[in-house]
């Protein structure tokens, strides 16, 4: 098989727009799975809220999820590598954030606290996955010390407003943590050491395979990392015009089954 590991993001490359996973998608990850690849998913989403969607899949192997600072066993729960954010570096993140943006998540792989649960936020949580106790900007301060931190999710009304805190977030702070732009709202901070990229090298070096003999899937600015390893770099055709221009090869949108596509003729 020429590719032996895909590497794969997860909303709107293995989903379609409606956030749903198809049966032909569903058959193709099955019978490169059957011929012996490995079907790595490659998400911001912290592990709990990815794991589920995993084994619906029929997946039972490894993950990598909270933008590359995790890999996790799906069977045993446990770290093949982990990257957290120093808790003493939380709370000035926190604070340029939540000045900057319109809601702030400080996310662990298993929990999360937010600084804001306005209708909007709520309804957006409800339609991604998110499960959690609403939390109160008078105790978000204190709510966050108590998780390990893997991430800080940070949204912005416009994609203008999201770049833009992006942009000023590297300014201030410089290299000292990874700024991922996950979609035009949402970017996420994280270790320095973390990114999707990363994660794949290392992956293919536990498994002892070459980078020649991986492919990575994306659509987002923030799948743009994979690509400096990726022996194939794959752009959906639904994907941001940054990744594309980045990519070896522009498959069909995400709604045409591209993933699938692609899959049943590597097989």
């Amino acid at each position: 098989m020429k590719y032996k590991i895909l590497f794969v993001d997860y909303d709107n490359t293995i989903t379609n727009t409606k956030g749903k996973v198809t049966d032909r998608t569903k058959t193709a990850i099955k019978n490169y799975i059957n011929a012996g690849g490995k079907f790595i998913i490659t998400t911001s989403r912290p592990y709990w809220m990815i794991k589920n969607h995993a084994e619906e899949l029929n997946l039972d192997g490894d993950i990598i999820c909270s933008q590359g600072a995790s890999i996790i066993n799906l069977k045993t729960d446990e770290y093949l590598n982990k990257l957290m954010l120093e808790k003493e570096d939380l709370q000035q993140i926190v604070k340029f954030s939540s000045k900057k943006t319109y809601y702030t998540i400080v996310a662990s792989d298993y929990e999360l606290v937010t600084d804001r649960t306005t209708p909007i936020f709520m309804s957006i949580s409800k339609r991604i996955g998110f499960n959690f106790e609403n939390q109160s900007y008078k105790t978000f301060f204190e709510d966050m010390q108590k998780i390990d931190p893997i991430q800080v999710l940070c949204r912005s009304i416009t994609a203008s407003g999201n770049f833009n805190f992006a942009k000023n977030f590297k300014s201030k702070f410089e290299d000292k943590y990874g700024i991922h732009i996950c979609s035009n709202h949402l970017t996420a901070i994280t270790n320095k050491e973390a990114s999707k990229g990363k994660a794949l090298k290392l992956y293919s070096q536990l498994n002892d395979v070459d980078l020649s003999q991986t492919a990575a899937f994306g659509d987002s600015i923030g799948d743009a990392s994979m690509y400096e390893y990726a022996g194939l770099s794959v752009a959906m055709g639904n994907a941001h015009k940054k990744l594309k221009e980045g990519a070896d090869l522009i498959i069909e949108h995400t709604d045409k089954d591209g993933l699938a596509k692609f899959i049943e003729n590597l097989l």
